[in-house]
């Protein structure tokens, strides 16, 4: 049996988080723990939650930018992925914010 890739999506657009979680649920290498239209209620979950492995991650949320999130989500623990839907000049800064990986959209 695959164990399967712990995964949370941080998106404010319903639909596009409805979607994407739809997909994923559908497919047997994910499993999505969480869902949230804004940052501070995911990063509170992954304080509290150790096993997700890869954020998918809005660049533009309500309360704060991707970037700042990603700075916030690295400081309380080690994501193995993180997804963007941002331009490629981000690419730069992601890789300056010591991610091993990332995806931009």
């Amino acid at each position: 049996m695959i164990k399967s890739i712990k995964t949370i999506i941080i998106e404010d657009e319903s639909i596009f988080r409805k979607s994407l979680s739809m997909y994923l649920r559908n497919r047997p290498e994910f499993e999505v723990v969480g869902d949230f239209d804004d940052g501070e209620p995911a990063l509170q979950f992954l304080k509290r939650k150790n096993e997700v492995a890869v954020v998918i991650l809005d660049m533009n949320l309500p309360t704060t930018d991707g970037l700042e999130m990603t700075g916030r989500i690295s400081k309380c623990r080690i994501i193995k992925s993180i997804n963007y839907y941002a331009a490629f000049f981000c690419a730069l800064l992601i890789k300056l914010m010591t991610l091993s990986h990332w995806l931009l959209r």
